[in-house]
């Protein structure tokens, strides 16, 4: 068995790897494999330039072995993806994970606005995931691993550039603002948040737990990406999803064959809601005299605009997560985003999202909360300009 110097690989290119002669006329795979595994696995003092050739032949057998099971690539895949939807497929590691590229831009009714997000390489998704606390404030956040791994694949599949940020402290958080030079010209932000969060009596806000041990807000980070301090996102589309706990309460209740509704799990107090329609005026405060007309600043933005708020769960009650498969939340959101992103606009896509949620669950109930969010956004993967 001599080796030859370079091949051909079934894949068509010339191949850097030896190419070796694995299997002698009449000797069957499955023996062949023995011997090869009997030359490799040999005591110290055998010589080790049989190991690697054994090595190699091996890889070569295995290789071989698999081409002739599966058939030819091409039609490999052009059967898998025969039961998939229209559109041109892109090929990932599951074939849950198997996203539709769309071809045309989709048609709206006149009047319907949509975000500009045909730029590629434009879109960027921000991943902030904490998984171990200091000090054990909080217990290690098994299955965090898995959401990160899945969020990445599928936005990388979808065009976005992904950014990392792992286990920061209350300070390192501040190393959001000078984000502000990276996404000048970005089309879209989505920025995931992933780690324990708590209710904030008497406040919209929810806490969240970083890894120092300190507590910051989903409103401080939302803060970070406002017109005030990055005044380039304006009229970007900025997307914000939560993957925190928002209380102690778990989101169900029990219906019994008389359809009478038994409400469990009521401990905990529910978040109150305080709405201020007008601004009440210090004492002593000076005052504008109704006679006196006020004009107006020319050119005037909203702090907020364009922003959509995502939470995996409701004020007040927990989000669940599973060891080995990851969040719940985060889960159904990478099946609905790669199965329809092609098709649906984001606001869509949640409802989708917190639909099937349901449907898999039975016990978690996503928000989505729309601060001037008035176009339709469509990621469209393998639409562009």
């Amino acid at each position: 068995m001599v080796p030859t110097s370079a091949s051909t690989s079934h894949y068509g290119h010339q191949s850097g790897y030896q190419s070796y002669n694995t299997t002698p006329a009449g000797t069957s795979t499955e023996s062949r494999v023995s011997q090869l595994l009997n030359m490799y696995l040999t005591p110290p003092t055998a010589s080790r330039a049989n190991a690697n050739t054994a090595a190699c032949q091996l890889s070569v057998l295995v290789q071989s072995a698999v081409v002739a099971r599966c058939g030819d690539l091409a039609t490999s895949q052009q059967r898998c993806y025969r039961s998939l939807p229209r559109h041109t497929q892109i090929p990932c590691q599951e074939e849950r994970w198997l996203l539709p590229r769309r071809r045309k831009e989709r048609m709206v009714s006149p009047g319907i606005k949509l975000y500009h997000t045909r730029g590629r390489y434009r879109r960027v998704l921000l991943l902030l995931s904490y998984v171990n606390f200091a000090y054990g404030t909080d217990e290690y956040r098994h299955g965090v691993e898995v959401d990160t791994k899945n969020l990445k694949y599928l936005f990388a599949e979808m065009d976005f550039q992904v950014l990392t940020y792992i286990n920061l402290t209350l300070k390192t958080n501040e190393t959001l603002k000078s984000l502000s030079s990276v996404l000048v010209g970005a089309e879209v932000v989505f920025t995931v948040v992933s780690s324990h969060g708590y209710e904030k009596k008497l406040n919209a806000n929810t806490s969240i737990r970083c890894s120092d041990g300190l507590l910051t807000t989903d409103g401080n980070i939302i803060e970070f990406f406002n017109h005030k301090n990055m005044p380039q996102l304006l009229g970007v589309p900025k997307v914000f999803i939560f993957q925190v706990c928002r209380g102690v309460v778990e989101d169900y209740v029990t219906v019994n064959a008389t359809a009478n509704v038994n409400v469990r799990a009521l401990s905990a107090p529910r978040p109150q809601r305080v709405a201020v329609d007008t601004a009440t005026v210090p004492p002593g405060a000076a005052t504008s005299s109704p006679t006196t007309p006020i004009s107006p600043p020319v050119d005037l933005r909203p702090l907020y605009s364009d922003t959509l708020v995502v939470h995996s769960t409701v004020p007040g009650f927990v989000s669940h997560r599973d060891k080995f498969d990851g969040s719940w939340y985060i889960q159904v959101l990478c099946e609905v985003f790669a199965e329809s992103a092609h098709d649906c606009h984001v606001e869509k896509l949640f409802k989708l999202v917190d639909e099937r949620l349901q449907q898999k669950y039975g016990i978690q109930t996503s928000s989505v909360d729309s601060r001037g969010f008035n176009k339709k956004l469509y990621l469209h993967p393998g639409l562009y300009e």
